[in-house]
C-alpha cells in the first residue's frame, strides 16, 4: 500500500450540510499531516537536498513527538480500559517501539549528511510507517464512537488528550498539522479538524485560535469564519 493510500476512506463526507463534528477527527487527521510530512522528507531525499530534507525531518519529529505522547500517555490507556486492552492486544503499543528504530536510523543519516543512508533508511521505513498508521485506524478509529453516548462526551474525552502535552499542542503539533492540512488536503478535512479542535479545547479554544489562523490561507480563514469555526474580523 502506497503512503496515503488508506487515508482517504471516510473524507469525502467530511463537508456535508449536516456537518457534525467528530471530537476524535484530532487524532485521525494529525495521521494525514504525518504522511505529508513523509512524502515531503522522501521527496526532500530523492531531489538530493540535505538542507530540505532536514528541514522535513524536524517538521515531521517534531509531530511524531507530540502525538506519541497523545497515543501512549492518554489514548491508548484510555480504549485499553474501555475495550478490554483492544490497544495491547493488537500489538499497536509494540509498533511504537518498531517506528523509534526507523525513526533512530533516519535521524542518524541526516545527522552525518549521508544522502544514500538516508535513501535507504526510508525505503525500509516506508511500509512500516503506513502500517501502522492503517494499523491504528483500523483498531482505534471505529472504537472512539463509542468512548461517550454524546458528542459533549467525546470531545472532553479529546480534552484529555490535548491536555497530555499542552505546550507541545501550542508551540510544535497545532501550527504544523493545521498548515499540512490546508497544503494538502480540500476544505472538508480542515474544517473537521480545527472543529474537533475548537469542540474538544472548550474554553482553552481562544488560545490556539490565532495559531490556526496563522497557519491557513486567507481564504480557508474567511469560510471557516463563515462556519463559525473562526471569529469573525
Amino acid at each position: 500500500m502506497a503512503i496515503g493510500e488508506h487515508s482517504l476512506f471516510g473524507m469525502l463526507a467530511l463537508d456535508m450540510p449536516d456537518f457534525t463534528t467528530r471530537p476524535f477527527a484530532f487524532m485521525r487527521l494529525t495521521h494525514e499531516a504525518l504522511r505529508s510530512g513523509f512524502v515531503e522528507l522522501k521527496d526532500a531525499s530523492t531531489a538530493r537536498d540535505l538542507d530540505r530534507a532536514r528541514e522535513a525531518w524536524t517538521s515531521l519529529a517534531g509531530i511524531v513527538d507530540v502525538h506519541k505522547r497523545h497515543e501512549e500517555e492518554r489514548f491508548f490507556p484510555l480504549l485499553d480500559e474501555l475495550f478490554d486492552g483492544a490497544v495491547t492486544a493488537a500489538g499497536l503499543r509494540d509498533a511504537h517501539e518498531r517506528e523509534h528504530r526507523h525513526e533512530a536510523t533516519v535521524h542518524a543519516a541526516l545527522e552525518a549528511g549521508d544522502l544514500a543512508a538516508l535513501d535507504a533508511a526510508l525505503q525500509e521505513w516506508a511500509p512500516s510507517f503506513e502500517q501502522h498508521l492503517a494499523d491504528e485506524e483500523d483498531v482505534m478509529m471505529p472504537l472512539t464512537v463509542k468512548v461517550a453516548p454524546t458528542l459533549e462526551g467525546r470531545a472532553a474525552a479529546v480534552r484529555t488528550i490535548l491536555d497530555v502535552d499542552w505546550d507541545g499542542l501550542v508551540n510544535v503539533h497545532l501550527p504544523t498539522v493545521t498548515r499540512a492540512l490546508g497544503e494538502t488536503k480540500p476544505y472538508g478535512p480542515v474544517r473537521m479538524f480545527v472543529s474537533s479542535v475548537q469542540l474538544a479545547a472548550g474554553d482553552r479554544y481562544a488560545e490556539l485560535e490565532p495559531i490556526i489562523r496563522a497557519a491557513l490561507p486567507e481564504a480557508t480563514v474567511q469560510t471557516l469564519e463563515g462556519h463559525g469555526h473562526l471569529t469573525a474580523g
